[in-house]
This record gives C-alpha cells, structure tokens and sequence, in this order.
C-alpha cells in the first residue's frame, strides 16, 4: 500500500482533487479516497495509473509493486 501522505502531498503537487483523479480513474471520489489513505488497495494497473497521473515512480507511490514484479518474473 502506499504510503498515505506521500499520495496526498504528490496530488495536491500535481494541482489534482481527489475527485479529479476518481474521474480519470473511473472510480468513486470515496474509493480514491481510501486508497490514498491506505485502507484500500489498488489494482496493479490503478496503481500504475495514480503514480503517473501524480507523477510518482509507481514503486514509490505503491511499495508492494516491487515484490509484485518479484513473483510474476
């Protein structure tokens, strides 16, 4: 999961609401909402999506994508 304030400073860097990032996404403000803060977590590829629309590196923005790409090789 990623680290919540690390999401948060990243989208307000960017100029983006969580709104406009649940738009981009095709999710709910409210989804968005707990995946920024942690209590969700994201597909693979909504992750990927949120690191580039913030403009993180998607291993920072999400941790745990590193030991995905670990077990799929």
């Amino acid at each position: 999961m990623a680290k919540p304030s690390t999401l948060k400073k990243a989208r307000q860097a960017a100029g983006l609401t969580q709104e406009d990032l649940a738009k981009k996404l095709e999710i709910s403000r409210s989804l968005y909402a707990l995946i920024e803060i942690g209590l969700r977590r994201p597909t693979y590829g909504q992750a990927i999506d949120i690191a580039g629309l913030v403009g993180l590196d998607p291993e920072v923005a999400f941790p745990a994508l590193r030991s995905y790409k670990l077990k799929t090789g």
